[in-house]
């Protein structure tokens, strides 16, 4: 691992290690925030800026009857999460935070405002009959 600033880094780490908790009982968390130190060159991290991304795709094995819904339901979600109407919409603008909605795979071939088209395919492939996506997917 490169790390840019390796003396903000372990700054960061052992102020995690001076926290009272058990030595590294926040897991990859607080490797994950020294990272984050180093690469921005400072020991205080910002966290005022928030987003959550939700990758909105459908499955192929839906047709395997393995689901409680259809792919409609997909698109119908897709387009509340472009409109900020769904519930984690609603419980992000309260927190706070911003929403990402990215469709990577809704099968549609609508253009969903408010949604990033970053589609893969239209849907994955059954994969109870072949591979969901090949490789180069």
């Amino acid at each position: 691992m490169e790390i840019p600033d390796r003396e903000c880094f372990w700054n960061i780490k052992k102020r995690w290690d001076c926290v009272a908790k058990p030595l590294d009982s926040l897991g990859k968390f607080e490797t994950v925030t020294a990272r984050m130190g180093a690469i921005t060159g400072s020991e205080t991290l910002d966290f005022e800026k928030k987003a959550i991304l939700v990758f909105c795709a459908d499955n192929g094995v839906v047709e395997e009857g393995i689901s409680q819904s259809g792919q409609d339901v997909t698109l119908a979600v897709t387009k509340a999460l472009g409109r900020r109407k769904s519930s984690v919409c609603k419980m992000a603008a309260k927190s706070g935070v911003d929403i990402i909605p990215i469709d990577i795979g809704v099968n549609s071939c609508e253009e969903i405002p408010g949604v990033l088209n970053k589609k893969v395919r239209r849907g994955t492939r059954n994969f109870a009959k072949v591979p969901a996506l090949t490789r180069e997917e």
